[in-house]
């Protein structure tokens, strides 16, 4: 599965970089511990086969698991939390009269080339609106991810 932002040259350092005033970097799960790690995107090819690391900037490169890479948006939380694509975010709504916590999946949308909200029922991506506006009117939080959950 290609990735949007998947381009251009790879090696050590390449991806945690300030660009336009902002940090790219990135974060995947650890095939050894299952958790997240968090640094510069790495991609190798070892024996025909490629393999991706996290190389946190204190530390050595981390083999992680392909499909849990994701990109951090450059947007914080109403809490000041790093949103991550793959992140659910969430805020509080009035339905039929009680407060309900929502649950939206942030995804790079490739039509407009932006960060978006999974704002659909079935949460399929059929419905979205652009991240930075919703972070604009309404006070998000992480509070999960599509791969842990």
């Amino acid at each position: 599965m290609p990735f949007p932002w998947f381009g251009g040259t790879f090696g050590k350092g390449f991806f945690n970089k300030k660009v336009m005033n902002r940090e790219i970097k990135f974060r995947g799960i650890d095939k050894k511990t299952n958790e997240f790690v968090y640094g510069d995107l790495v991609r190798m090819v070892i024996g025909g086969n490629i393999h991706f690391y996290i190389q946190p900037l204190d530390s050595k490169k981390i083999e992680v698991h392909f499909k849990t890479i994701g990109q951090f948006t450059v947007f914080l939380d109403h809490k000041r939390f790093a949103i991550y694509e793959g992140d659910i975010i969430s805020d509080w709504v009035k339905v039929d009269g009680e407060d309900t916590q929502s649950k939206q999946q942030v995804f790079w949308n490739t039509q407009t080339g932006s960060w978006h909200l999974d704002i659909s029922y079935k949460q399929d991506k059929t419905q979205s609106v652009d991240l930075w506006l919703e972070l604009k009117d309404f006070k998000y939080e992480v509070t999960g991810n599509i791969y842990k959950m």
